[in-house]
């Protein structure tokens, strides 16, 4: 019996040597195949799955109100190392969820952060391909210059600096920033979504989250994305309209697109000097101007938008939002420039008109008017109505008796003092005792 386990033991190593020199190859092979053809989509998906499975072992085994913070920590920075590799859609997944940084732990807020940085390039071969492929004309024949190295990388384009011949541009050269879809997001889109939606899935089961209702929906937008002829579309249709309002007209203006040289993959638009984004604050007081007068147009425009016209721009982080000095003639010193316009949503007159309600019933606490209000959506509850307020407002959001109170006095006034007292009445000191208690239920119900 020795004897034949013995042997057993050397003829199964011995296949297992013979057949390692396969498993290696295959595995180099494969390796090969999505680094040089395949756009690496599958070590992208490699990475995503680890990423999940850490997120499951995180919250559903290790986490405890005690370990919270530690939990948050190591799942955001694993997250956002793995959208930060992955590249493309992954690191406009990570920009969407940064906007909801009211309902965010700290830690996910430090690390979503970074995704508005500068993102990865690609080589000037690539760019000359995807220009000439897509325009039918050798870069040379349309582009008087064309600046090798890019301004500007986001997550799905990189801009290049150019000029127009005159033959393209009413007969004299033109400054133009050139938009150029990286050349593997077409290759890659149709994966990660799957991905996504296997994502959204597991995310559903394993915390009794509604998610999967909003994949048909991102996918409609995020493939509109990608089509930069509809992001012209939406660039026209935006400066009319902004045009067609007496108090933003001269004030909010939108980067002109070259239809003649753009396509589905590149995007032509006239060249913006700007100071710099309307949230450098130490870049406008530079040049003297008051960074809350921008931030005062730039609601005005947004809400135009929102509630008038229902053509709204879905993308307004503070990449997408210039400050430059107004060309002569205009009605002020400055304008603000607002910047991609590949994702925008259309909101109805009855919605807006709803809207519009909420928004005020909320920010005075009224709480039967939001309650009901929001109920039409399909949110239930008052606790549900307050979160989505909350979420919507970017503040937190009280309904009913003291809350209401506080909410008119956080419109009126940034200074506690302020608030009435009321207010101040409900205010009761707690034992540290009493305080880690209330702290433990509040955890144990936002798990």
């Amino acid at each position: 019996w020795t004897v034949a386990c013995c042997a057993m033991a050397q003829l199964t190593r011995s296949r297992l040597l013979r057949g390692l020199p396969v498993l290696v190859g295959v595995g180099g092979a494969t390796w090969a195949a999505d680094e040089l053809y395949w756009h690496s989509v599958l070590q992208r998906s490699a990475r995503t799955v680890k990423a999940g499975l850490y997120l499951l072992w995180q919250y559903k085994v290790c986490w405890t109100p005690e370990t919270s913070d530690l939990v948050h920590g190591r799942v955001a920075k694993r997250l956002v190392d793995c959208l930060r590799r992955n590249e493309g859609l992954y690191v406009k997944f990570g920009q969407a969820m940064s906007t909801m940084d009211i309902v965010l732990p700290q830690e996910y807020k430090n690390e979503l952060r970074t995704l508005h940085d500068q993102a990865a390039t690609f080589d000037f071969p690539e760019v000359r391909n995807v220009v000439e492929g897509e325009l039918g004309k050798k870069i040379e024949d349309v582009f008087s210059d064309f600046e090798e190295k890019p301004i500007a990388s986001a997550s799905i384009a990189q801009v290049h600096r150019a000029t127009l011949r005159p033959e393209f541009a009413d007969g004299q050269g033109l400054p133009v920033a050139v938009k150029v879809q990286k050349p593997n997001i077409k290759a890659q889109n149709g994966w990660d979504l799957f991905l996504y939606k296997i994502v959204l899935l597991v995310v559903e089961r394993a915390f009794d989250l509604p998610m999967v209702w909003t994949y048909d929906y991102t996918r409609q937008q995020l493939s509109d994305e990608l089509d930069f002829r509809v992001e012209a579309v939406h660039a026209k249709r935006a400066q009319e309209e902004l045009d067609a309002c007496r108090h933003l007209k001269g004030k909010v203006v939108v980067p002109k697109v070259q239809e003649k040289v753009s396509g589905q993959r590149v995007l032509v638009m006239e060249w913006i000097d700007a100071l710099g984004p309307a949230s450098d604050a130490a870049a406008l007081q530079k040049a003297n101007l008051k960074p809350s007068d921008i931030m005062r147009t730039a609601m005005e425009a947004f809400g135009h938008q929102i509630f008038s016209t229902g053509h709204v721009h879905c993308d307004p982080h503070p990449g997408n939002l210039l400050v430059r000095l107004s060309p002569p003639g205009s009605v002020q010193r400055w304008q603000l420039v607002l910047l991609d316009h590949g994702l925008y949503c259309e909101l109805n007159p009855k919605l807006r008109r709803e809207y519009a309600d909420f928004w005020v019933s909320a920010a005075l606490g009224d709480t039967e008017k939001t309650v009901k209000i929001c109920s039409q959506w399909g949110i239930v509850d008052q606790d549900a109505a307050e979160l989505f307020a909350s979420l919507t407002q970017f503040r937190r959001v009280r309904l009913g008796g003291a809350g209401r109170l506080a909410n008119l006095a956080q419109l009126y006034s940034g200074n506690s003092s302020a608030i009435p007292d009321e207010v101040k009445a409900k205010r009761v000191k707690m034992t540290p005792k009493q305080l880690a208690e209330a702290q433990a239920q509040l955890k144990a119900r936002a798990k």
